[in-house]
C-alpha cells in the first residue's frame, strides 16, 4: 500500500476559486454603489425634512405666529441661525454631502399659497421681502434689487 503525501491545492482549484470570487465581486459592487448613492440621497432628504419641520415649529411658536404670512403670495424667510437660537434645531448640523457645518445664513422660505403655508429650503439668494433673523431687527426688509 502506497501512502499519498498530497497536501495543498492544485493550480486549477486555486484559479477556480479566484474566478468565482471575481464573479461575486462584479455582481455585488454595482449593487453596493447604488445602495450608497441612495443612502446619500435619503440623508439629504431627511436633513431637508428636519429643517422644514423646525421652521414649522418656529412659525407655530407663540412669539412668531404674528410673522406668519396671511396674504396669498406673501412669504418670509427664517435663517438657520434663528432656528438654532430659538432651540428649534440642533446647533451642529452638518451637510450630508460635504460633512461641513451648514451655514447659518441658509434660509427656509415660508410662503402663503391659497389656504396653505409652503416651506422650501433656500440655499441661494433670498427671494422674499422679509428675512427673519436674530442678528437683525425682528423684521428686516431685504431689497429685491
Amino acid at each position: 500500500m502506497i501512502k499519498s503525501n498530497k497536501k495543498g491545492f492544485t493550480l486549477v482549484e486555486v484559479l477556480g476559486v479566484i474566478v468565482i470570487l471575481l464573479i461575486v465581486f462584479l455582481i455585488t459592487i454595482p449593487i453596493v454603489v447604488n445602495y450608497l448613492k441612495e443612502a446619500h440621497k435619503d440623508a439629504k432628504d431627511v436633513q431637508e425634512y428636519t429643517l422644514i419641520e423646525a421652521a414649522k415649529s418656529w412659525i407655530s411658536d407663540k412669539n412668531n405666529i404674528s410673522l406668519m404670512p396671511v396674504v396669498d403670495g406673501d412669504c418670509i424667510e427664517v435663517t438657520l441661525r434663528e432656528l438654532k437660537q430659538g432651540g428649534f434645531i440642533d446647533n451642529d448640523i452638518k451637510d450630508s454631502e460635504t460633512k461641513e457645518l451648514l451655514d447659518d445664513d441658509i434660509t427656509i422660505i415660508i410662503k402663503k399659497i391659497a389656504k396653505d403655508l409652503t416651506y422650501e429650503l433656500n440655499r441661494g439668494s433670498q427671494t422674499c421681502n422679509v428675512l427673519v433673523d436674530s442678528t437683525y431687527p425682528r423684521w428686516s426688509y431685504v431689497s429685491s434689487n
